[in-house]
């Protein structure tokens, strides 16, 4: 997994590109709860055309959102049809909120973001983000 930071006005955006397994999900869950204890109000979680995600990896996506809202802040994810149909048949719809672009998800987080996106579209537009590819659970049995 790798991940690029990027300030937007008054919103941080993580993106995330690469595979998040199960290993990643818990440095994932320290960089996103980091931008909640710094202050920052304001998180889009841009998910790359080439991101595989599996469940362990959403978890950590829905902690960081319920560390935002806890905190007073806002989070929206960037994502493909495919993810965010997926999401929506989980459940997760509701606790994630999820765009297809980024200039809709910084519209979705205030008036600040969305001048900015008007203002200056090279930096909130973004080609649409591609299908992430979710993978199987892996299951350990050794113990």
């Amino acid at each position: 997994m790798k991940t690029r930071f990027e300030i937007i006005g008054d919103v941080d955006l993580v993106r995330i590109e690469g595979h998040v397994d199960a290993g990643a999900t818990g440095p994932l869950c320290d960089l996103l709860a980091a931008r909640a204890r710094y202050g920052r109000r304001k998180l889009i979680v841009e998910l790359g055309e080439d991101v595989r995600i599996v469940r362990p990896g959403v978890r950590g996506l829905v902690v960081a959102s319920k560390l935002m809202r806890t905190a007073g802040g806002q989070f929206a994810v960037v994502a493909g049809p495919e993810l965010g149909g997926w999401l929506h048949r989980v459940s997760f719809a509701h606790l994630l909120p999820v765009h297809q672009s980024r200039a809709a998800a910084l519209a979705a987080l205030g008036e600040t973001a969305w001048r900015i996106a008007i203002q200056d579209p090279g930096r909130a537009s973004n080609r649409p983000a591609a299908p992430a590819r979710l993978l199987p659970r892996v299951v350990n049995h050794s113990h």
